[in-house]
């Protein structure tokens, strides 16, 4: 019995561990992309500056 609670228990940490490890990638990604998108949103008034 205790061998199996054990088994549980790592899996469960290891499950949390992976979970919380895919929402910090998700947010890395969220942040990465906003950031491109805050760049590519203070470029655009520059090219279109350029272009005239």
């Amino acid at each position: 019995m205790p061998s199996d609670m054990t088994l549980c228990v790592i899996s469960y940490w290891v499950l949390s561990g992976a979970k919380r490890r895919q929402i910090q990638q998700l947010r890395c990604c969220a942040l990465s992309r906003q950031a491109v998108e805050m760049k590519e949103a203070s470029a655009k008034p520059y090219t279109k500056i350029r272009k005239k």
